[in-house]
């Protein structure tokens, strides 16, 4: 790795560290916007902001970006979208781990970056990844919608389904269903250690970083065979 992706790498972790630490007073002061256009708010932001209930937390996990980042750009072998991809993995699995939620904007460049990657690096038939994608749409917009309803209660959140449609685009639907399986067998391997540790059910478990656990392995040990 030369020293201007090592720089660049660097900065990247000083960004999304940054936007960790920030995210909590950001939703607030946004919903804070939101609300004030609807209702007339007598407080100020800074007190809204002081009454949310995402509060900051002890981002200990995101120090270890400093040397995450960097060590994704030594592996000459992954093309430069997919490196980008798993940076976004990364810090959308701690976001979710923390808060429970994502950032559209992120999970939005996630599809830009397999684009880029289905456009330019490439090198087979794209038809099978063009089926995955319509596929996975009608998945997560239809199947687990009326699943859903039918149970009344929620089986996967929106931004885990955004994330799925996201990385579509790099496999075939076959392989989609093998990420989907390995996702969930690594979430429910999770829960049950919690369980056998804490001796209590996990009160709600973050799905994204086992999604990011099994695109890893995807890449990385090749199961299932990317580009």
């Amino acid at each position: 790795m030369n020293l201007l992706f090592f720089i660049f790498a660097i900065g990247l972790a000083w960004w999304f560290q940054r936007a960790l630490i920030q995210f909590p007073q950001r939703i607030a002061l946004q919903l804070y916007h939101d609300v004030k256009h609807i209702y007339p708010l007598t407080i100020s932001p800074e007190e809204f902001i002081k009454g949310s209930k995402l509060p900051p937390q002890q981002y200990k996990w995101s120090s270890h970006f400093y040397w995450l980042f960097p060590l994704i750009f030594i592996f000459s072998d992954i093309d430069l979208p997919i490196k980008g991809i798993f940076i976004l993995l990364i810090y959308l699995s701690l976001l979710d781990f923390y808060y429970y939620l994502s950032e559209l904007k992120y999970l939005l460049a996630i599809f830009f970056l397999s684009v880029t990657e289905l456009t330019y690096y490439g090198n087979e038939n794209i038809l099978p990844h063009l089926w995955s994608l319509f596929f996975t749409l009608q998945i997560f917009l239809i199947l687990i919608p009326l699943v859903s309803l039918v149970l009344q209660k929620e089986i996967l959140g929106w931004g885990d389904g955004i994330l799925f449609i996201a990385l579509s685009l790099l496999f075939s639907f076959e392989q989609m269903i093998l990420l989907l399986l390995f996702s969930s067998l690594f979430g429910l391997a999770y829960a049950f250690g919690y369980f056998l540790w804490k001796k209590k059910q996990i009160p709600r478990l973050p799905f994204i970083p086992f999604i990011t656990l099994s695109t890893f392995t995807a890449f990385i040990v090749k199961i299932p065979p990317s580009f």
